[in-house]
Order: C-alpha cells, then structure tokens, then sequence
C-alpha cells in the first residue's frame, strides 16, 4: 500500500538587510555626485554657447578665421561629450554608493590614471605645479575607498 505524497510548505528564505554604506563611501558618492552635475552644468554652458554661435551667423564676415557654422558644431560636440561625462559620474556615484565592486575598481582606476596623467603633464610639459591640484580628488577616493570599513562594504 502507497502513502500519498507529503506536501511540504515552501521554506522562504529572508535575505539580511543591507547594510548602509560606510562614511567614506558616502563621501566619495557625494564627490561624484558633485562633480557629475558640475559636468552636465558645463554641457549647458556649451549647448547655450552653441545657440549662440548659430545665430551669430548672420553677422559673419570674411575676416573670421572660423565659420560661426563650425564653431557651433564644435561647440555642440562638447556639450555632448561633457553632457554623458557628468551622467555617467553621476552613476558611477550611484552605483558606489549602494556598492557595487565594479564601480569602486572603475572610480579606483579613473582615479591612478588622473594622478598619472597630472604628474606626467608636470614632469613632461613643465606645467605649472599648481595643476597638482588637480590630483586632490584622486588622492581623496583612493584614500576613502581603500579605508577597512569601506573594502569590508563592497565585499
């Protein structure tokens, strides 16, 4: 003689809370955050210069050394490019924030290769060496990322 089959509840499994970012992501995201908006800032600033010089054309003459019709595409091009710059940091800020790894190895990275281009410029070009200060930000994520609780986060 066969017993009917044993239905058994379905176990549901509770997934732990996640935990908030430690402060120096925290820090970092806002960094990113801060300087995502002053790009797409800087995106309207060109768009607008783009609209300008596209009206400009009725008083072009002979004498300008560009045609108001290339400097506004120029101009237009730049307001793409710094446009998508200042969104992707700003998801990049994102992104460390709630912690993923891939976008703390990414900031990490954007990081060494601002230092290095920045030292390279000095030492190659003889740049002022207050451009150093450009290495400020780098220098702050590479230090905050690499803190122990903020490594023990995106674990």
């Amino acid at each position: 003689m066969s017993y009917a089959p044993v239905l058994i509840a379905p176990q549901f499994t509770v997934t732990p809370p996640r935990r908030s970012a430690p402060a120096s992501v925290h820090g970092v995201a806002v960094l990113q955050y801060l300087g995502g908006v002053a790009m797409v800032a800087v995106g309207a600033l060109f768009a607008y210069l783009c609209v300008v010089a596209t009206r400009d054309n009725a008083s072009a003459s002979e004498e300008d050394f560009f045609a108001p019709e290339t400097v506004a595409i120029a101009f237009g091009i730049v307001a793409g490019v710094a446009t998508v710059c200042g969104l992707v940091g700003i998801l990049l800020g994102r992104k460390v924030q709630v912690g993923r790894q891939w976008a703390r190895v990414v900031v990490l990275m954007l990081s060494g290769m601002t230092i290095v281009s920045v030292a390279g410029s000095i030492a190659l070009y003889q740049a002022w060496p207050w451009t150093a200060v450009f290495t400020l930000y780098p220098v702050i994520a590479i230090a905050l990322l690499n803190t122990r609780s903020a490594r023990a986060f995106f674990l």
